[in-house]
């Protein structure tokens, strides 16, 4: 069952980009999404741990299909009161050439924009930008894809080269190839001519490559698909791609325009209730009327005391009661009791 409470436990600690939540593990995971430029702001606690991904813009398609936004998954360790700015790449158009897409960036990380598809008889644009990942943790790193090669008609074109690190190639229409395959964060397809059956002469207008595979990252609660290679002009088998930072396709294809980038910020806010794990009682003995008997409830964990709360104790058969005393933020509450003059 969701918490009723989810929403405000998240708000509670951060604002910023539209919040979904789930449940996992004891914990719940706050997870803000951002689709335009905004600011993530941080009010809980230091040191708290966070996990993102940001990708960049798809390039725009043309003849080639363009590469791919760059994709970069880490956590770091933030403070309380603090806030950054969240840049979000627009993907590239795809109109009078493949445009390249615009970086993404948060925590002082980027991730670069896909390169833009080649014109007619033109070579597909390499890959502009290196991913910047200094001050995080890295789990996942991918540069951004080169774009496709044009059509030929006899004028071979090279696919352009991928982004530092790991970022593919873009098809070259000479062989028609399939961008970077079925390799994550993928380069754009090939445009026409040079596809699988054509002659050697590249006269003949075929099947153009498929642009590469997209890369799932875990950060959300099911995995979400992102940065894969537009395909090239005329390709055909393949459905067009719809994820965030992916390539836009080549000519006599929809969605022609680099899709845009995405990040994505979670953190977890632990929601399993802490345990007794022990009591420290007074030692055995006499005890005067006045004497203040302390009482130690040690918890699973620290917990955060509000009110003035009371434990019973039983003397002879009398129930009575110890009040708080000391130990908020900590996983040692002691609890105080005066013994009166008729005990």
């Amino acid at each position: 069952m969701r918490d009723a409470n989810a929403d405000d436990r998240c708000n509670a600690l951060a604002t910023g980009g539209s919040l979904t939540t789930f449940e996992s593990g004891g914990n719940l995971y706050c997870v803000r999404t951002f689709t335009s430029d905004g600011t993530f702001q941080w009010k809980g606690a230091n040191a708290q741990l966070v996990d993102f991904v940001l990708v960049g813009g798809g390039g725009g398609g043309n003849v080639g299909g363009g590469g791919s936004g760059g994709v970069i998954q880490a956590f770091l360790t933030i403070n309380a009161n603090t806030s950054w700015d969240v840049d979000v790449g627009q993907g590239g158009l795809g109109h009078d050439k493949g445009h390249n897409g615009e970086n993404s960036s948060v925590f002082g990380l980027v991730a670069g924009g896909g390169a833009g598809g080649g014109p007619q008889m033109s070579d597909g644009v390499n890959c502009p930008n290196n991913n910047s990942t200094a001050g995080a943790t890295i789990t996942l790193n991918i540069g951004c894809g080169g774009g496709g090669g044009g059509s030929t008609r006899g004028n071979p074109s090279k696919g352009g080269l991928g982004g530092l690190p790991d970022g593919k190639n873009g098809g070259d229409s000479q062989s028609g190839n399939n961008g970077s395959g079925a390799y994550a964060g993928g380069g754009g397809g090939a445009g026409s001519a040079g596809g699988t059956g054509v002659d050697p002469n590249f006269l003949i207008v075929d099947r153009a490559g498929f642009g590469g595979a997209a890369v799932a990252t875990t950060v959300t609660a099911s995995p979400l698909t992102v940065a894969s290679g537009g395909n090239g002009m005329d390709s055909y088998g393949l459905t067009d791609t719809t994820y965030y930072g992916s390539g836009g396709n080549g000519f006599g294809k929809n969605d022609r325009d680099g899709k845009n980038g995405i990040v994505i910020v979670r953190y977890a806010v632990d929601i399993t209730a802490p345990t007794v794990s022990s009591v420290s009682i007074p030692s055995a003995g006499s005890y005067a009327a006045g004497d203040t008997l302390s009482f130690t409830v040690n918890t699973s964990e620290a917990v955060t005391v509000t009110g003035t709360p009371q434990i019973a104790l039983t003397i002879g058969s009398t129930t009575r009661q110890a009040t708080y005393a000391s130990g908020t933020g900590t996983s040692a509450l002691v609890f105080s009791y005066t013994v009166q003059a008729s005990e």
